[in-house]
């Protein structure tokens, strides 16, 4: 027999019993439509991580130089340098964005107001990108800026408003140290993640401010950097290390062959990037995706039993029809392809309805207000292709045991079933 013929018998047989149909159909839908709306959604909360956590530094790291003597800690006489930052942008595949930075603490004026303890930062042009900082007004200063050694300066958030309230800032000067800076931008509110993301700071060129630096002993100079891809953290922290150890000759390495020194070896290039606690929360959410997607295929699961048990009663109901079909002559594989055809047309009809209804579900999730905290599912081509997969494989497994009993039926005692 052709295959269209038993795929238009399953049909016909499907078509027959139309209310069980559709409710077996419904099963099917639900556990299809859940599968795929959870797998979206999971998609979807682990992207906007991503993007929550690359806003505020997860794919951004720092390196400094810790020397220690005996007990104490000694930054005067070994500092990364601006070279340092260099080599790193020209010989680190892995990072996107890398410049200098030093630092210290210090009052800021404008005119009788101040504000104690502001983190002043002086930085190379690259900081900005590495940082991806966003302006409230104005902007970064320039390449040329920095090469001139001009004393301007851009204000966090925090800064801008302790000194100047809401009036606007550009064009005026701050005093930092006695010496005058000129606010060319502001920055946006970043919320905190370390020194670097705070608000409370200045940013001025290393080049103006190295005069500050030499005045102040408690400076630290270290390089900002912008990892190209968060997968590659790892990978980026071990590449810095090691370019940093060949570039610092002052840095005595334990001998490879003393397996106790090199134990116990600490490294002096102290790298910070919050890495693990940030994937920590990803596979947290990664986790909670996977038991949500296990919630849904239960879904699916009690359907497929559903689509079994509606099999089992119409192999039951049509076991005189199959006795006739075998005795002119329909043979083991006939009665197997028309069974299992019915399953799997009712499964690949749900899947396609479920499918259908997960899409739009996902698409009418993505408009809800983001005061609901809501993340907007992402329907991939794993979600579409788990869909099909899923789809198929209930068809066949839910319908092959009835399938068998059908075709396994003797013609005789079927013809006899009343």
């Amino acid at each position: 027999m052709h295959f269209s013929t038993v795929v238009g018998i399953a049909w016909q047989a499907i078509l027959t019993n139309k209310l069980r149909t559709l409710l077996t159909l419904l099963g099917i839908v639900v556990g299809v439509g859940a599968v795929v709306l959870l797998i979206a959604y999971s998609a979807g909360q682990r992207a906007e991580l991503l993007e929550r956590f690359d806003r505020y530094g997860a794919t951004r790291m720092f390196a400094e130089l810790w020397m220690w003597r005996g007990d104490n800690l000694t930054t005067e006489d070994y500092q990364l340098t601006p070279e340092d930052a260099a080599a790193v942008r020209a010989a680190c595949s892995t990072i996107r964005h890398a410049s200098y930075y030093a630092y210290f603490s210090e009052t800021v004026l404008y005119g009788t107001r101040e504000r104690e303890d502001t983190d002043v930062i002086g930085a190379e042009p690259q900081y900005f990108a590495a940082a991806d900082s966003e302006f409230e007004s104005g902007r970064p200063f320039s390449a040329a800026e920095y090469l001139a050694r001009e004393p301007v300066c851009v204000l966090g958030g925090t800064t801008k408003y302790d000194l100047f309230y809401n009036a606007p800032a550009e064009g005026e000067y701050v005093m930092i140290l006695g010496k005058r800076f000129r606010v060319v931008g502001t920055l946006k509110e970043q919320g905190g993640w370390r020194f670097y993301t705070n608000d409370e700071k200045v940013l001025i060129p290393y080049t103006a401010g190295e005069q500050l630096f030499a005045s102040d002993p408690w400076w630290m100079g270290g390089v900002y950097m912008q990892v190209a891809d968060f997968d590659r953290m790892p990978l980026a922290e071990r590449q810095v290390e090691e370019l940093l150890l060949s570039r610092h000759d002052e840095i005595e390495m334990p001998d490879p062959r003393d397996e106790e020194a090199v134990e116990a070896w600490r490294s002096p290039i102290w790298i910070d990037h919050d890495y693990e606690r940030r994937l920590d929360r990803i596979i947290t959410a990664n986790s909670l995706g996977r038991f949500l997607v296990a919630m849904g295929a239960m879904a699916l699961l009690i359907g497929s039993v559903g689509l079994m048990n509606i099999m089992l009663v119409s192999v039951e109901e049509r076991t005189a029809e199959i006795g006739l079909r075998k005795a002119l002559g329909a043979s083991f594989n006939t009665i197997m392809g028309q069974f299992l055809s019915e399953a799997v047309m009712v499964c690949v009809a749900g899947g396609v309805l479920g499918s259908l209804a997960a899409f739009a579900t996902a698409r009418y999730m993505a408009r809800l207000p983001d005061e609901l905290q809501v993340p907007d599912p992402i329907i991939t081509p794993a979600a579409i292709a788990v869909a099909i997969t899923v789809t198929l494989t209930i068809g066949l497994v839910a319908g092959l045991y009835p399938a068998w009993n059908a075709a396994s039926l003797d013609p005789i005692e079927a013809l006899r079933h009343e």
